[in-house]
């Protein structure tokens, strides 16, 4: 994959899925190796949550810059590490030179699952769309948002998905609604 992305000049979001809500590791360390060496240096943006970016870094701080000053040393041009764990709800962008605090809504629903890919990939849409990182990391994390608050926790077992297109869904950058 990363042979065929890197001769394409494209927004790339590249989010290591690799540990799961309840702890547990997706990915094997050699599949990791891979992720970091020739993914993270073609990503527009790395979207790690913080325990992905806890076991990237081997760092076990709840500070986000730290983190994600780290993770752009391994080669990630930025970094948004996504905020719905740890005490503090907040997704924290870096872009290699400034740190960006974008607080989030925390839903006390159980319908968590797809957070973090709905994440990335309105991040990934809005990118696509032209919007510059921090305003796309910015509607990234309210489409995220609404699809928690709109979740489906009575469907399916244990944490159930959140729901994106519960109602009219904003394309941004034309503020077009799609019903």
């Amino acid at each position: 994959m990363a042979d065929a992305l890197a001769p394409r000049n494209l927004p790339l979001v590249v989010d290591p899925v690799m540990v799961a809500s309840s702890g547990a590791r997706l990915l094997r360390e050699d599949a990791v190796k891979t992720l970091v060496a020739r993914l993270f240096p073609l990503a527009t943006v790395i979207t790690p949550n913080l325990p992905e970016a806890q076991a990237l870094t081997g760092t076990a701080t709840d500070d986000r810059a730290a983190l994600a000053e780290r993770l752009a040393a391994m080669g990630a041009a930025a970094v948004l590490i996504t905020g719905g764990h740890g005490a503090d709800p907040v997704d924290h962008l870096f872009d290699g030179s400034a740190h960006l605090p974008i607080p989030v809504a925390r839903h006390r629903v159980a319908a968590t699952h797809g957070a973090g890919c709905t994440h990335s990939a309105a991040l990934a849409a809005g990118l696509a769309a032209g919007l510059p990182l921090a305003e796309a990391a910015r509607q990234a994390a309210d489409v995220a948002g609404d699809a928690v608050a709109h979740g489906l926790a009575a469907l399916g077992g244990g944490d159930g998905p959140v729901h994106a297109l519960h109602g009219d869904v904003v394309c941004a950058p034309h503020r077009e609604t799609v019903r």
